[in-house]
């Protein structure tokens, strides 16, 4: 049943989204400052999005509609210090959140309307994933394993194997995982999303650092931040053979995450450049079917996280300050009109 539930759930969303399409168009909507923050997601039914932030113990709360702060949720220091959030996610469906807490080795289960903590998981931190189809819960980490946390019973049902993780990305039509490994040729792993079983490592490029699935062209794209412009990269991925097919060069330098709306066929790199005497950084919107670059769009350096709002065409950027001269900030940009 509830399995059921999920499925109606995630057609429901694309039907959205699909009859909610316009023409595909790249607008700055806002920054709204937050204190530092290292990971944002979206919850498209309530319309909010989280920002977990490294330099307070706090999540911001963003209202989709009033593209500000509405809330936040503290975290309690552990004996180790004050709590340094470097992930989030949301799970629309069960209304939970999962936060963590990299300096605690943490995880937190909350309740998304209550934010009353449920479940306190030690040993685990990382970027967090949500498969919405399994109600599983991924949690990517460099210098660990990939552990899989049961949604329904808060507990850890495994882990995988997956060197330099970073965050993964959910193909929902074939139900698999896909985990970049940003080790130095970069790879991307693929998962079976019931059994766990390895499918594919995708050789893609250098320092992969990012990955992004289109479930109805059946494509996924890897963020390769290379040693320089010229050898960096963003992978095409046939998600039926889970082969390379091509290769976007024309990107701007250090691609470092990646999100794709299936709904206009554009991906969305997004770089992190260097602050070297005030050198922007970009967004480009490349076309889905030419793979050229259609659209530049400058924000602020040092991008940490995004995340995609499918249903409302937006998609945000957390930014922090690890670098003189940037701002602490979320940036919301329109994808459609």
């Amino acid at each position: 049943m509830k399995h059921s539930i999920r499925l109606s759930f995630i057609v429901a969303v694309v039907a959205i989204a699909l009859f909610a399409a316009a023409s595909p168009a790249q607008t700055l909507v806002t920054t709204i400052p937050v204190p530092e923050p290292l990971a944002v997601d979206v919850d498209p039914i309530a319309q909010l999005a989280f920002a977990a932030n490294f330099g307070q113990p706090i999540l911001s709360i963003i209202s989709e509609r009033t593209n500000s702060v509405v809330d936040t949720i503290s975290f309690p220091p552990s004996p180790l210090g004050q709590a340094e959030l470097d992930g989030v996610a949301v799970n629309p469906i069960t209304r939970r959140l999962y936060v963590a807490d990299t300096h605690a080795t943490v995880l937190y289960v909350l309740d998304e309307h209550t934010h009353q903590v449920i479940a306190t998981l030690p040993g685990i931190s990382g970027q967090i994933t949500v498969n919405l189809r399994t109600n599983k819960v991924y949690v990517t980490g460099i210098f660990s394993p990939v552990t899989i946390i049961d949604g329904n019973t808060n507990t850890v049902a495994g882990t995988l194997s997956v060197p330099f993780s970073l965050k993964a990305a959910v193909d929902l039509a074939a139900n698999r995982i896909y985990i970049p490994s940003q080790n130095f040729f970069g790879d991307v792993f693929v998962f079976d999303g019931d059994t766990d079983a390895q499918i594919a490592k995708i050789p893609t490029g250098n320092f992969t650092s990012g990955v992004a699935v289109d479930p109805l062209h059946h494509r996924a794209y890897a963020a390769n931040q290379g040693f320089s412009a010229a050898t960096s990269s963003v992978s095409v991925i046939d998600t039926v053979t889970n082969t390379v097919i091509d290769t976007i060069t024309s990107t701007d330098p250090f691609p470092t995450l990646v999100q794709v709306d299936p709904v206009t066929n554009r991906i969305f790199v997004i770089n992190q450049v260097p602050n070297n005497g005030g050198v922007p950084t970009e967004i480009d919107t490349i076309d889905g079917t030419t793979l050229q670059v259609i659209n530049r769009l400058n924000i602020d350096s040092t991008p940490e996280g995004s995340a995609l709002d499918l249903v409302h065409g937006l998609l945000f950027v957390a930014s922090s300050d690890f670098e003189a001269g940037v701002a602490n900030e979320v940036t919301v940009v329109k994808v459609r009109q």
